[in-house]
């Protein structure tokens, strides 16, 4: 989903989707998230999984990377327009 999401984006790189983009980011990790607190897998939830929580890690730590560097491009890209 979020790969999809990025190259559907990346279409047109505005301020405005690069926001639009954080948020459905942001949004699919939250999912992943509450699913995890209800999904029941080998007799525990799968949030209590080392690995699902360390790739849930790895989705949070790279949604606020990009959402912090697509906004950094957008301010530089703004301040090369004045």
């Amino acid at each position: 989903m979020l790969n999809v999401n990025y190259h559907y984006h990346s279409l047109c790189p505005d301020e405005e989707s690069c926001m639009h983009l954080c948020a459905c980011v942001r949004r699919i990790v939250n999912l992943a998230r509450d699913y995890s607190m209800k999904r029941v897998c080998f007799g525990k939830t799968i949030r209590d999984h080392k690995l699902h929580v360390k790739n849930l890690a790895n989705m949070e730590v790279h949604a606020v990377l990009d959402c912090v560097a697509m906004r950094f491009v957008a301010l530089v890209e703004y301040a090369a327009s004045l």
